[in-house]
């Protein structure tokens, strides 16, 4: 990148940063958003549910990440939804999670849409997915604020911020330090990735 696209890079990494922050430790059992906002580290995942990668990545990384380093105060991780085209249901599946997120349930149906992405993604039945990890109250409240145009609103936003953020393809991390975004394309393991961010936080 040159110097302009650097800095528009820098920029929209400022806006992630300012679009998902929360108070400083703002967590929850469950999250699209783990760890403080003081943080070192912060990474800002772009991810589709129906994306093969995007589950290598989860169940690889993504779910060590959390809570070795994210519940640990050690990095901020935000999820952004980054439904691509091409995937017919990964939208449903991003609003039917993000509705979750609001009841404190985003871990335990994004674990099971990437658990059962491969019958989901050829049926279209990703309510079915969804269901088998909440109770009859919990779908019905979800299904309630799936309806809130604010859901589909927030997903609008996090496509938008990637595609500032120059996201073409799913999965993508952007992990910054001390202002320096480096964007991270494709299924990385969890080794590499926990050493990386180690030598970032060595260097306080």
């Amino acid at each position: 990148m040159d110097i302009m696209q650097l800095v528009s890079f820098a920029l929209t990494v400022l806006a992630l940063v300012v679009t998902a922050s929360g108070p400083a430790f703002a967590q929850s059992s469950s999250s699209r958003s783990v760890g403080p906002v003081t943080a070192a580290v912060r990474i800002d995942l772009f991810s589709d549910f129906q994306c093969p990668a995007c589950k290598a990545l989860h169940e690889q990384t993504i779910k060590r990440l959390k809570e070795d380093y994210a519940r640990q105060g050690k990095v901020r991780l935000v999820h952004h939804d980054f439904p691509l085209p091409q995937h017919t249901f990964a939208r449903q599946a991003a609003t039917l999670a993000a509705a979750a997120d609001k009841l404190g349930k985003f871990d335990a149906v994004a674990d099971v849409l990437f658990l059962q992405q491969d019958t989901w993604s050829k049926t279209g039945n990703v309510d079915a997915a969804v269901d088998s990890v909440l109770t009859p109250e919990e779908r019905k409240k979800l299904r309630e604020l799936a309806k809130d145009p604010a859901i589909a609103a927030g997903i609008e936003r996090d496509v938008q911020l990637g595609e500032k953020s120059q996201v073409s393809s799913t999965p993508t991390m952007i992990i910054t330090h001390n202002g320096s975004p480096s964007p991270v394309v494709g299924v990385v393991t969890y080794t590499v990735v926990s050493r990386y961010i180690d030598s970032l936080l060595a260097k306080k």
